[in-house]
């Protein structure tokens, strides 16, 4: 039981360990909603992962753009509402209007192609702490450390047992204790290894 709970545990830590540069290779990276402005589709404190620089924005689709090209914190993620000509008009989707003033698409950053809730949220924000990648290497160094060999009990031998092995004419017993021949005891065997 300890090997396949180690082995469900390795491969949960791998899968962890790799998802994040996995999710930067395909050019995703996630980001923490902070504001309520999309509480219904992605509340606070979920993680929405974005493809940088998509191809096409469309009405509907849910993007991140940065309004402040000199602010160093990552842009707004709203749902596109509008498109007209190279501009788009976007709107959180708990907000009641639309946002104001138009966007230049050149100021997409990227489209959300995902989200992880709840627990999920939860335990990746934890995963990227100092605290919480430190555990996780430790948590590893413990699952995948090899665990100490099982000693047998070994009973020790008796006279008898002594005399049985080295007497090639003597009965084999087997599991049961019972000999070859059917009805044969250990005790049989014992008596007649005495005389």
């Amino acid at each position: 039981m300890r090997r396949v709970l180690r082995a469900a545990a390795g491969v949960g830590l791998a899968c962890a360990l790799v998802a994040t540069p996995a999710a930067a290779v395909a050019g995703v990276a996630p980001l923490r909603v902070m504001t309520g402005s999309m509480t219904g589709s992605y509340d606070v404190g979920a993680v929405v992962l974005v493809r940088a620089h998509p191809a096409t924005v469309a009405v509907g689709d849910v993007v991140q753009v940065d309004r402040d090209p000199g602010d160093r914190r990552p842009g707004v993620v709203h749902r596109v509402v509008a498109v007209q000509g190279g501009h788009i008009r976007t709107r959180g989707d708990a907000n009641v209007g639309a946002d104001p003033g138009w966007t230049p698409i050149d100021a997409v950053q990227g489209q959300v192609v995902g989200a992880l809730h709840g627990p999920a949220a939860r335990l990746y924000g934890a995963f990227r702490t100092p605290a919480g990648q430190a555990l996780t290497a430790l948590a590893a160094l413990t699952l995948l450390w090899p665990a100490p060999a099982r000693r047998r009990r070994r009973t020790r031998p008796t006279a008898h047992d002594a005399r049985v092995r080295t007497d090639p004419h003597a009965p084999r017993l087997d599991e049961a204790g019972r000999t070859g021949a059917a009805g044969v005891t250990r005790r049989q065997v014992r008596e007649a290894a005495a005389t």
